[in-house]
């Protein structure tokens, strides 16, 4: 059927349908009763678009309704609006069929992320990648954000020539339709616009409801229900702030709305552990979620590391983390049993302000009449508490039975956030360790001469490109060291350079980069300094060390003097010459009578 929006309200649904132009619909019956699934099709050559391809159930026929406007091969592009079952689950089946190396598959990066588990040949792209703009031979298909869903990623997008919003879940049906496009007004009472739980904010529903406006659309094709056809989609659009249409629960008992809302928020929370690697985004969308039913202020994380230091995680610093300066309490508590916590809470008088709920959690009043709570966390199975959950709640408020219960719910969900977090900061720290060893001399802590070629071919380069970006190298050698091992043995030696290299790390400044250049030799490379700069921070460590007595383990301490060249790089100049110029100034010294500072007169270009 071809053109404008009312044709294909009565066709035929075993076979495509062409709801506007070159825009096809693919979908499928499926289920007792029988639903329309619904996927489409944008004609368009050898570039044409799949848009949520479906599940298993539905996926032959929608194949076979494919087959009967172009050949599969002429699809190019995959849009999945979200990563719903019924949206995605074929994309396996469409992976087998593809054989062209250009198909992409396209959405949103966070639903980018869940669709890698497929393991597909099909490439997958964010639309952030394309700018949200998809151009095709004849039109463009724009991605929109679908702010009122709940979980990040879902999409809508726009085909800017058809006028044709492929909403998603957005104006999703909850209904059965008794046919493809709504004819009337009563038929909207199957509608769920814009309410997708946690209802958005005003303000949030507010701009979603302008930029739909702007579009314009003369159709609106979601994934679910009724195609909303050109004569309805202004009463759709501005029905948007209508209260939800299906049945509300909470309306009908306010027992099985309370655990329906109860069941809808863990799962809302379970969907965040399993869509989000950032715990700051886990956080803040917990956050979210709880304020409905428990008003929480703020949430504040600790932790127990490995090494057994407590990470602190806190919306005051984004969840960064810092590992310093935990709460009292904390400290008392993580690491010891639950039995434990409630034997405390019960005999320790310094807790009695702290009112134990169902020895699960505790409540305490703030100094500034509001509450925190305090929600233990273990590994499943285990008694010792790992973890604390700290939940302030805001000035008179009354824990209902509902928000007690979710208070227990959550602490597994909880748990595992911060389980996985724990195990992805333990395995960069491993990983920064295992990498800082490689790169750090293990007798002086200082930088090793791979990690110095490599800082110094950057530095240089950089310097060849700005002449203001200035470096100097000193090379400082150990008087006589060769007498301290052999009159006091090679211990004393380490013990000498160890201190020497620990009075370099205190003199020297964050950027620049002392190295372990060979035996007693150090090189100190000085970035953003010139030779004035650079000569007097050798003056300062010739001077600091000549005045140190070295403890040797001998009862009687060691004196000895260093010796250090200075030179400065020159634009265009190799690394190896310039620090041979360092080596050379540094002899200069020796030859000199020891116990000095030699200063190159300038640095050379070439």
């Amino acid at each position: 059927m071809q053109g404008d929006s009312n044709s294909p309200r009565d066709a035929d649904t075993s076979h495509a349908i062409e709801i506007a132009h070159r825009v096809w619909w693919v979908g499928q019956q499926v289920g007792e009763p029988e639903r329309l699934c619904h996927s489409y099709l944008i004609e368009q050559g050898d570039q044409s678009v799949l848009l949520d391809p479906g599940s298993p159930l539905t996926f032959a026929g929608t194949l076979r309704k494919i087959r009967e406007v172009i050949p599969f091969d002429a699809i190019r592009w995959i849009v999945c609006h979200q990563q719903d079952a019924d949206s995605t689950a074929a994309l396996p089946r469409v992976d087998q069929l593809v054989s062209r190396p250009d198909a992409t598959v396209l959405s949103h990066r966070h639903i980018c992320a869940a669709l890698r588990h497929y393991d597909l040949r099909l490439a997958i792209e964010a639309v952030e990648t394309y700018d949200w703009h998809l151009h095709l031979l004849e039109r463009e298909l724009r991605f929109l954000s679908n702010p009122c869903a709940d979980a990040a990623g879902p999409i809508c997008s726009f085909d800017t020539h058809a006028q044709v919003l492929f909403s998603g879940h957005l104006y999703r049906g909850v209904g059965q339709p008794a046919r493809l496009i709504a004819q009337q007004v009563s038929d909207l009472q199957t509608l769920r616009p814009l309410q997708a739980p946690p209802a958005p904010g005003l303000n949030i529903r507010e701009l979603t409801l302008s930029h739909l406006r702007a579009l314009q659309p003369r159709l609106i094709s979601p994934k679910q229900g009724y195609l909303i056809p050109d004569h309805l989609v202004a009463t759709v659009i501005e029905r948007a702030n209508d209260p939800p249409t299906d049945i509300d629960l909470s309306d009908v008992d306010d027992e099985i709305g309370q655990l329906a809302r109860l069941h809808d928020t863990l799962r809302a929370i379970t969907e965040t552990m399993l869509m989000s690697r950032d715990f700051a985004e886990i956080a803040n969308r917990l956050l979210t979620l709880l304020q409905p039913t428990l008003h929480v202020e703020r949430i504040e994380y600790h932790a127990a590391m490995p090494d057994k230091r407590i990470l602190t995680l806190d919306p005051d610093t984004n969840y960064i983390g810092i590992t310093e300066g935990p709460p009292p309490d904390v400290c008392g508590f993580i690491g010891r049993t639950r039995a434990r916590w409630v034997a405390e809470h019960r005999l320790d008088p310094r807790l009695r302000t702290h009112r134990l709920q169902e020895q699960r959690f505790c409540v305490q009043s703030a100094p500034d009449g509001g509450s925190l709570v305090t929600l233990p966390l273990t590994a499943r199975g285990l008694e010792q508490i790992e973890a604390l959950a700290v939940m302030r709640l805001p000035r008179g408020l009354q824990l209902t039975e509902m928000a007690k219960q979710l208070m227990v719910r959550i602490a597994d969900p909880l748990q595992v956030a911060l389980e996985r977090e724990v195990l992805y900061r333990s395995v960069d720290l491993q990983r920064e360790q295992a990498y800082q060893r490689s790169i750090r001399d293990p007798l002086t802590g200082l930088f090793t001469r791979f990690y110095m070629h490599d800082v110094l071919r950057r530095q240089c380069a950089i310097h060849d490109r700005d002449r203001n970006a200035v470096l100097c190298a000193l090379m400082l050698d150990v008087d006589h060291f060769k007498a301290v091992n052999d009159s006091h043995g090679h211990g004393a030696g380490d013990r000498v350079l160890g201190e020497i290299a620990t009075l370099i790390q205190a003199s020297c400044r964050g950027t620049d980069v002392a190295v372990r250049y060979g035996g007693e030799e150090i090189l100190i490379v000085v970035i953003g300094q010139a030779i004035p700069g650079a000569a007097m921070l050798a003056h300062r460590l010739r001077d600091a060390i000549a005045a140190r007595a070295f403890d040797i383990g001998t009862g009687r301490p060691l004196h000895v003097t260093v010796s250090i060249g200075v030179a400065e790089h020159g634009q265009g100049e190799a690394a190896a010459q310039f620090i041979h110029r360092a080596d050379a100034s540094m002899y200069q010294a020796k030859h000199a009578g020891r116990n000095r500072v030699a200063v190159e007169a300038g640095p050379t270009a070439s």
